[in-house]
């Protein structure tokens, strides 16, 4: 493990997944990750409200992560699966790209919680990243801070044993699938990659994570 290095998440504001997720794995311990948040204000996920994903936007929450002297800054909302913004930052969509490569999958499974209209452009990334699209389910769920109170477990397990990617860091996946490739997961162990912080492999750091989150729950409360 290298030195650990900080990293800054531009968060969803109505996203609760993501801060619930770092208190309860080790995530230093692990990746040797350091993790800072600031928002962006999100409330709904249909094309209607693409203008909350501005790239002025993001880039103003990203200015007030550098006060806290970050090694990485990234985006940590899955919004470039359906926009091409041009953005210079890293983003959610390319470490889960990256996240699939290292373990080698090219035919997978998605699930979102989105609409139609937004999963089905989902899909099209996926599938323009060279990838073969064996199933797929959207939930239709519209309301961002809705999605925290999904159970993904059911609706991966409906979608097979072959490599499942869970595209929004507002859902957390545990286990359903023999790899899932979440969002939030994914977009942790391609920052710490970035960053020297750690040399585990995607599947690796899925599982440690998962381990030491169960351990923290485990703890006396």
């Amino acid at each position: 493990m290298s030195r650990v290095r900080r990293v800054g998440l531009v968060v969803p504001s109505s996203n609760p997944t993501i801060e619930r997720f770092l208190a309860d794995a080790d995530v230093r311990a692990v990746l040797g990750l350091e993790v800072v948040c600031t928002r962006l204000a999100v409330e709904r996920i249909d094309r209607e409200a693409d203008r909350q994903f501005a790239p002025a936007r993001i880039i103003a929450a990203t200015e007030l992560l550098a006060d806290a002297e970050v090694d990485l800054t990234v985006w940590a909302g899955t919004s470039r699966f359906w926009l091409d913004d041009g953005l210079p930052v890293l983003s959610s969509r390319e470490a889960m790209f990256a996240a699939l490569d290292d373990v080698g999958a090219q035919a997978v499974s998605v699930l979102t919680p989105y609409t139609d209209d937004v999963h089905e452009a989902v899909l099209a990334t996926v599938r323009s990243s060279g990838r073969t699209v064996a199933a797929s389910r959207a939930l239709g769920i519209s309301r961002n801070l809705d999605f925290a109170a999904v159970d993904p477990t059911p609706h991966v397990r409906a979608l097979g044993e072959q490599p499942v990617m869970v595209v929004c860091t507002n859902l957390l996946a545990t286990t359903g699938a023999a790899l899932i490739v979440d969002s939030i997961v994914a977009t942790l162990w391609h920052a710490a990659r970035l960053t020297e912080a750690s040399p585990l492999g995607y599947a690796d750091a899925f599982a440690s994570l998962m381990a030491s989150r169960r351990h923290h729950d485990s703890r006396p409360r």
